[in-house]
């Protein structure tokens, strides 16, 4: 039996990282602030992004879903 596992690393990262690096969010800093400091920003809201989601994938692992722990073998 195969069991599911989830990455956990992505959903905490897609909380912080969706609106700072949705297309609005984006075009409403170049406006702000200039096409140099958007690509700044970013630049390293990637970065901060990817290291949450290692950081968060490594400390919790795979995900198991717990409905499939309790189901009968066949």
């Amino acid at each position: 039996m195969l069991l599911k596992r989830f990455a956990v690393g992505p959903a905490p990262a897609l909380l912080p990282g969706g609106p700072g690096l949705s297309l609005p969010g984006l075009l409403l800093v170049l406006r702000v602030a200039g096409w140099k400091k958007t690509v700044a920003y970013w630049i390293v809201m990637v970065i901060l992004i990817t290291l949450v989601a290692w950081a968060a994938g490594s400390y919790y692992g795979d995900y198991v879903c717990s409905c499939m722990l309790n189901r009968p073998r066949r």
